[in-house]
């Protein structure tokens, strides 16, 4: 690989990483933690997961009868 082509490659790379984090960063003011109580700490996302399986468990053994 010719040196020109690896600066190319790595400057694309590197525009790449900064529009995906510059997306992500806008989006982080569109729904505050604050407005999902299950967000606001560990322990709630712990809880709100655990919960989500658990019912997702249960509605398979209704359907399928288990």
């Amino acid at each position: 690989m010719s040196r020109s082509r690896f600066v190319v490659e790595v400057i694309e790379s590197a525009l790449k990483r900064r529009r995906c984090f510059d997306a992500v960063k806008g989006l982080q003011d569109m729904l505050p933690a604050d407005d999902v109580p299950h967000w606001r700490d560990d322990a709630s996302i712990d809880k709100w997961l655990s919960d989500n399986r658990n019912a997702d468990r249960k509605a398979s053994e209704e359907k399928w009868e288990i």
